[in-house]
C-alpha cells in the first residue's frame, strides 16, 4: 500500500509539472478568397506595430497568453514561435496584397513619423493593445489596438481602433485547453483584425483617392 501510495504521489506530481509548461503555438494567416480587390490603391509599406499590451505581454514579444485555473491563477504561458510584431506586419501584407494592393514589409522595426524614411506614398503602423489567446472557461483570442495610416511626409491621414476576437469553446477547466485550441483562437482572432484593416472605408478610400488625402479621419470613425 504504501509503495501505490507513493506510486501515486510521483505520477500526479508528474502530471502537474506538465500542466504548468508553457503552451507553443504557431501564427499563420492566409488572406481569405473572401477579399475583394481595391482597383488603383496606392502602394504602402508596413511597419511592426509597438507593443502596447502591458503587463500581459511581460515585455517579452513571443509572449501571447496564458491558461488560468478556475480561481484566475495563471497554470502556463502562451508562447509564439517568432515575435507576434512582424507576424501581424507580414499579415497585413498579405490582406492588403489579397486586395491587389502594392503593399511591402517595413525594414525597419518600428516607424517614427517624419522620421523613418519610405519609398511608398503611405506608411501604416499603430499600436497593439492585445494580442492573446487565453484558456479560462473558454478558450479565446483577442487581437486589438490603435492602426494608423500616414502619407510619405509622415502626416497622420486615418486613424482607427481596432479588434478582432474569437471564442474557440469551453474549457471547464482552462489547464486542459490545448495548445491547438490556443493556436486556433489566436489565429481567428488575427484573421479578423487583419480583415478589419484592410477592409476598413477610410484606409481603403484614402489608398485610392488622387492626389493628397484629406484631413485625418478621428479614431473610430
Amino acid at each position: 500500500m504504501r509503495r501505490g501510495a507513493v506510486a501515486l504521489v510521483l505520477v500526479l506530481a508528474a502530471a502537474s509539472v506538465a500542466g504548468c509548461a508553457d503552451k507553443q503555438v504557431t501564427l499563420r494567416y492566409t488572406p481569405p478568397a473572401s477579399l475583394r480587390p481595391l482597383p488603383d490603391a496606392r502602394a504602402l509599406t508596413v511597419f511592426p506595430f509597438d507593443d502596447r499590451r502591458g503587463t500581459e505581454g511581460d515585455n517579452d514579444p513571443n509572449r501571447v497568453g496564458g491558461v488560468y485555473s478556475r480561481t484566475g491563477s495563471r497554470t502556463a504561458k502562451v508562447m509564439a514561435t517568432a515575435p507576434f510584431s512582424r507576424t501581424l506586419a507580414d499579415a497585413l501584407v498579405a490582406g492588403f496584397r489579397a486586395r491587389g494592393v502594392p503593399a511591402r514589409p517595413g525594414e525597419a522595426s518600428a516607424y517614427q513619423p517624419g522620421v523613418t524614411k519610405v519609398a511608398t506614398p503611405f506608411a501604416l503602423a499603430g499600436e497593439v493593445h492585445n494580442f492573446s489567446t487565453e484558456a479560462r472557461f473558454t478558450t479565446s483570442g483577442h487581437v486589438s489596438g490603435v492602426v494608423r495610416l500616414y502619407g510619405s511626409d509622415g502626416r497622420l491621414v486615418v486613424e482607427k481602433e481596432i479588434s478582432g476576437r474569437d471564442t474557440v469553446g469551453p474549457h471547464l477547466l482552462g489547464f486542459g485547453s490545448t495548445p491547438e485550441k490556443l493556436e486556433e483562437g489566436l489565429n481567428n482572432a488575427l484573421a479578423e483584425f487583419v480583415s478589419h484593416v484592410v477592409e476598413d472605408p477610410a484606409i481603403a478610400a484614402a489608398l485610392t483617392r488622387p492626389g493628397r488625402s484629406a484631413r485625418p479621419a478621428p479614431p473610430g470613425a
